[in-house]
């Protein structure tokens, strides 16, 4: 005897209920055979597909249902949903603007038709939506809480924080709403409040996965690190297929450098979803850290075809702009990725931007008027790091040394006080050091305009902790990138400082910015840096009474297999020759002893330094180095200055990208540029020539200590004048109406 349609329903709705979807898609099975012209049989079984993870199927049924019956708006909101979550994005929104044609009045059809247009990135049609839901329905907490998700997307937290607020007045029961409130408490850096809705959230609905993972995140970013990586364990044993905590477990495995065990978390994150490509990018990433190199040449193919893959379809690129530095891509794909990341923040905020189009008129009277009238240029650093860090170390000599008589210099600092020797004389070399940690994006560069800034300088751009979308909002008339070693894409950025050794004729294709050259190296030095004068014994440094010593400070992560054979060719040349390098973290000493032993050289011919705080210390022990041997995909810029610095030749190999050419640059500059060479072929050479000819390093390191005093790279002073001249003739197009365009400082 056939069952009954009402049969069929119910017996697929109970398999469903207990999770038994295979026995449920076999009675819908039946139920769409014996009756394929009824809409809600489609609809059953979509719903039930969709419900069992199956999206696939789940849009074909529900295309098949609206098909059956095209003019019913419960079925085409329904069918809205279901398409999005399946990424059929055409049909999902073909089928919303249906369901809200037949039934205006409607919602659900609003607000379903709103979640695609969130993301598909049409985030105005998608807050027109929710609204207009909202409009016909004070009461629809859903939509009001898809709206403040939206605005949080935006970054517009206040208004964010208001709308979900009124959500969980709605609907104080929702996890998901106490989930959202601590995202934005979150992105505010309000980390404590954070904790208290995701714990709320938790009461509300024990382990619920998302409000664990983000109180893992608020936890990391108070420093609970412990905590948080056994809240993510916690997470994982009762989740173990939730992608994104692994992925958060291998970040944070990484800041607490175990790179290895950070390389196996994203391994799984990108099992279970391959297409979050974040977590293979990531994982590339932390192999390179690791110095893990097996099957490297392949995977680094599947990197970068996903890259192209992704900006050819107009996505963001899942390799960090900064990371890209260390893969072998072209200056334009490099462009590519910088762009992939700024045109989404420059949608979210062109409209918002304080100085659009370097338009002095936009501004409120009494700052147009100061920025016109003002008998000073006013020049603002905005940074994540003024503190203890090579950039700040670079830097920290060039603030007190701008002319008063023409400039006022102020500091905007988003970082982490952390009590160092660094950001106090940053702070007593500005005129103003102005804290804007913690604050929104909007606010801060609100706070910025309100000093009448006649120029801004982002000094960290795409770096780690960096927060691009402070200048977005263009909270001066001129934006400047400066430090960042490549373009940052971005339309909201007029200029870029440079050097033609660098950036050389036919580079400027390759950046958004229009490039500022100056007379010599681009790159600070700190002139007044001390050397301690008490030197480490070789022994306390861990290296032999005797033999020549290479040292490479560079982060590991900067290594490439390539260059390290190289390096091993250069130590059996020179017996007891030994390399000098600055890591303390026991994966990467592992595997480069394992990459040295299997080129047949002895591991202990490897000497791994640990970080010195104390930079005085760390270049005091330079003394006993002899050669510094630079990186080349992307070499060293800190570290080449501080080898140089004190009295340490530095032997580079420039390559086709600005991040490979800083160390060329700087030799340049000290007045050697005898120790820029062209191939890895020369480099070996080179370095083995120097070990074996002591007279010949005794001249060079005599001529580099007697440039100390001469050469252009030493003298902050000359520096600061280039760029006040770079400022002054910025301001100057500015204020002429006169677009940027690129110019070399005399």
């Amino acid at each position: 005897m056939q069952r009954s349609f009402d049969q069929l329903a119910n017996l697929a709705n109970a398999h469903c209920r207990q999770g038994n979807f295979d026995a449920a898609e076999q009675a819908c099975a039946e139920l769409t055979s014996r009756y394929p012209s009824d809409s809600s049989a489609w609809q059953l079984r979509a719903t039930i597909a969709y419900r069992g993870g199956d999206t696939v199927h789940a849009a074909d049924w529900i295309l098949r249902a609206v098909a059956a019956a095209p003019h019913n708006a419960e079925c085409l909101t329904h069918a809205t949903e279901i398409l999005r979550r399946a990424r059929r994005f055409e049909d999902a929104v073909s089928c919303g603007r249906r369901a809200i044609e037949l039934a205006p009045h409607q919602p659900a059809a609003h607000n379903n038709l709103g979640l695609v247009f969130q993301d598909i990135g049409q985030w105005p049609d998608a807050e027109l939506r929710f609204r207009a839901a909202i409009a016909l329905d004070a009461n629809y907490a859903k939509a009001v809480l898809n709206l403040g998700n939206l605005l949080t997307q935006q970054g517009r937290l206040e208004e964010a924080e208001s709308a979900l607020q009124e959500a969980f007045r709605k609907s104080p029961n929702n996890p998901k709403t106490a989930n959202a409130l601590g995202l934005v408490y979150a992105r505010l850096h309000r980390y404590e409040d954070a904790i208290a809705w995701y714990d709320r959230s938790l009461k509300l609905l024990p382990g619920y996965p998302q409000a664990e993972l983000n109180l893992a995140n608020a936890l990391a970013e108070l420093g609970q690190r412990d905590t948080a990586e056994r809240r993510l364990n916690e997470l994982l044993r009762n989740s173990p297929r939730y992608a994104r905590a692994w992925h958060d477990l291998g970040s944070l495995l990484e800041q607490t450098k175990r790179p290895r065990e950070a390389a196996e978390a994203y391994r799984q994150a990108a099992e279970i979803e391959p297409e979050f490509h974040q977590s293979f990018a990531a994982l590339e990433n932390a192999k390179r850290r690791a110095c893990d190199w097996r099957g490297q040449p392949e995977c680094i193919d599947k990197l970068l075809t996903v890259v192209r893959d992704c900006l050819g379809r107009g996505e963001a690129s899942p390799l960090w702009p900064l990371a890209s530095l260390r893969f072998p891509i072209t200056s334009q794909e490099r462009l590519a990725i910088a762009k992939s990341f700024a045109q989404p923040i420059e949608s979210r905020v062109h409209s918002h931007q304080i100085f659009p189009s370097a338009d002095i008129s936009k501004a409120t009277p009494a700052v147009a008027s100061q920025l016109v009238n003002s008998n000073k240029l006013c020049i603002g650093f905005l940074s994540h790091e003024f503190r203890h860090c090579v950039v700040s170390h670079l830097m920290a000599a060039l603030f007190k040394r701008f002319d008063r008589e023409k400039f006022r210099i102020l500091a905007f600092d988003y970082s982490s006080d952390d009590g160092s020797t660094l950001r106090r004389r940053i702070a007593k070399g500005c005129d103003q050091f102005v804290t804007i940690r913690g604050m929104p994006p909007r606010m801060a560069a609100d706070r910025i305009a309100a000093e009448a800034v006649h120029i801004l300088v982002d000094i960290n751009s795409y770096m780690v902790g960096g927060n691009p979308e402070i200048a977005a909002y263009r909270p001066a008339p001129v934006q400047v990138s400066y430090m960042y070693p490549a373009t940052m894409g971005a339309a909201w950025i007029d200029y870029f400082i440079t050097d033609r050794f660098v950036t050389p004729a036919g580079d400027e294709q390759h950046f958004t910015e229009r490039l500022v050259y100056l007379p010599d190296a681009y790159l600070p030095t700190d002139c007044d840096q001390p050397i301690a004068d008490q030197v480490p014994s070789r022994s306390e440094c861990g290296l032999g009474a005797s033999g020549f010593v290479y040292c490479s400070f560079n982060n590991a992560d900067k290594l490439e297999p390539e260059l390290f054979d190289t390096w091993m060719r250069i130590l059996h040349a020179v017996p007891d020759s030994v390399l000098w390098q600055r890591c303390d973290e026991p994966d990467v000493q592992e595997n480069l002893k394992t990459e040295s032993a299997a080129r047949g050289v002895d591991p202990d011919r490897l000497v791994f330094a640990p970080p010195v705080l104390d930079t005085s210390e760390h270049l005091a022990r330079h003394r006993h180095a002899d050669l510094f041997l630079d990186t080349v995909l992307h070499c060293g810029h800190g570290t080449a200055v501080d080898a140089l610095w004190a009295g340490v030749p530095v032997l580079a190999c420039p390559g086709a990208t600005f991040a490979s050419r800083v160390s060329g640059s700087l030799l340049h500059a000290a007045g050697i540029p005898e120790m820029i060479v062209r191939s890895l072929d020369e480099y070996e050479q080179l370095a083995i020539e120097l070990a074996q000819r002591p007279d010949k390093l005794a001249a060079l390191r005599g001529k580099l200590a007697a440039n100390r005093q001469i050469a252009p790279l030493f003298s902050t002073a000359r520096l600061v004048r280039q760029l006040e001249t770079a400022f002054s003739l910025m301001w100057g197009r500015c204020v002429s109406g006169c677009n940027p365009e690129s110019f070399a400082v005399p």
